[in-house]
């Protein structure tokens, strides 16, 4: 029946299927994008996308009219997104884009399935797949996949034009599917539109690096991209040189590294201070955890040094805590280690580090702000400094030192 066997998962998926059959009962329905890209060459998907021909006013009533529930995402643009069981099913309805301005399009609905295919941005997310296995694949995005072609459909200066975003998504794609180098076509038009960045708005443009930067390639993508001047604009002209030395250094000693390490290695190679950082977080319109992340660990509490004997260690693991320490240890060793260095001296020195973290449960400061109050110091600042000190005496008691203890040597 299946061509490929793996996209037995996409059509015999239970909740999708319940979805797409009940479409059929109105018009046509079909499984899109990323889930038959990722089915054909093995790898693990979660989102399964659907299309129609219904307008998304006949999907909503279609869907709860049978009890399940719909939510209207967008319905300008003919989105609608279906909930079982806690799982999310985006329907669209067939389009084709009668107006884009490089961010966002104005669309009329279809019933051609190859119109819509035309809107889409590379020619391995452009394929659709029925119920019985038949893929339409309308611009050879197979033949593209399996040989690592990352091509967009049609004039690549026109699928451009519609979304700027477009340049960036075809450095991710490159970045986890390609194997043949991106066409010198494609690069000069990313070139030539280069300035269209700019009016992307920040979640955007974060939304994509992030996804980006999770690929094991990420060092030659950022590599090219800067070769292409993309990463002055991405980055807000900000950084005025790039260099990934100690992100080099990060990738090749962690493996399950998360985007915002990424983020913070790229800042910390072009040595920015804290405000400079400030800047481009909040030109991505990063979340407040994000931001917190990248602070915690490129200016941390306690910063951390090679030479660290076990106890100056274990300061830093209470002070900087134990979310933030383990990626607070290795973003301070890389970029305290020489280039050149043996990365088994950063690697054994970091294991060390773990160690001792794993090691050491950490205890609590027994005493608070009130005990200090309690003491008749009333102004706030005077207030920190004093915890501040004790804290310090605690340190050097080994954190041996009860709350009598303290009140006593700071009463002193």
């Amino acid at each position: 029946m299946f061509e490929y066997k793996s996209l037995n998962k996409v059509v015999n998926d239970k909740q999708a299927r319940v979805i797409v059959d009940l479409l059929l009962q109105e018009g046509e329905a079909r499984f899109v994008g990323g889930c038959i890209r990722d089915a054909i060459i093995g790898r693990d998907f979660s989102d399964i996308d659907i299309a129609t021909d219904i307008v998304p006013e006949g999907v909503l009533t279609l869907l709860k009219n049978n009890g399940i529930s719909a939510i209207a995402t967008g319905l300008a643009h003919g989105t609608v997104t279906a909930v079982i069981d806690k799982r999310n099913f985006e329907i669209t309805t067939l389009r084709k884009d009668v107006n884009c301005d490089g961010r966002r399009a104005e669309v009329e609905f279809t019933t051609d399935w190859k119109e819509d295919a035309l809107r889409r941005d590379f020619t391995m997310n452009a394929m659709s797949l029925d119920v019985n296995g038949e893929i339409y694949d309308y611009f050879g995005g197979i033949d593209d996949l399996k040989n690592g072609v990352v091509k967009f459909v049609g004039n690549a200066d026109e699928r451009i034009k519609e979304d700027y975003l477009r340049i960036l998504r075809l450095f991710r794609f490159y970045a986890f599917y390609g194997k043949a180098p991106i066409s010198k076509e494609h690069l000069q038009v990313c070139k030539e539109n280069i300035s269209g960045i700019e009016s992307l708005s920040g979640e955007r443009i974060s939304i994509e690096m992030k996804k980006m930067f999770l690929s094991k390639n990420i060092i030659s993508v950022l590599t090219m991209m800067n070769d292409y001047n993309l990463l002055y604009i991405i980055f807000g002209n900000v950084i005025k040189s790039f260099n990934f030395s100690v992100l080099s250094k990060i990738i090749n000693l962690k493996d399950d590294y998360n985007s915002m390490l990424v983020f913070a290695a790229i800042m910390a190679d072009s040595n920015l201070d804290v405000n400079a950082v400030n800047l481009v977080m909040n030109r991505w319109k990063l979340s407040n955890s994000d931001k917190e992340y990248v602070r915690r660990i490129m200016f941390p509490i306690y910063p951390i040094k090679s030479s660290f004997d076990d106890s100056e260690l274990r300061k830093s693991i209470r002070r900087n805590g134990k979310n933030y320490f383990p990626d607070v240890a290795l973003m301070q060793l890389c970029k305290e280690i020489v280039d050149g260095a043996d990365s088994k001296i950063i690697k054994q020195k970091f294991e060390e580090f773990l160690q001792v973290e794993s090691e050491w449960k950490i205890p609590q400061l027994p005493l608070k702000g009130v005990d200090i109050i309690n003491l008749g110091i009333k102004e706030g600042k005077e207030i920190g400094d004093t915890l501040r000190r004790a804290e310090n005496y605690w340190e050097g008691k080994n954190y041996t030192a009860n709350k009598d203890d303290i009140i006593t040597y700071l009463e002193i």
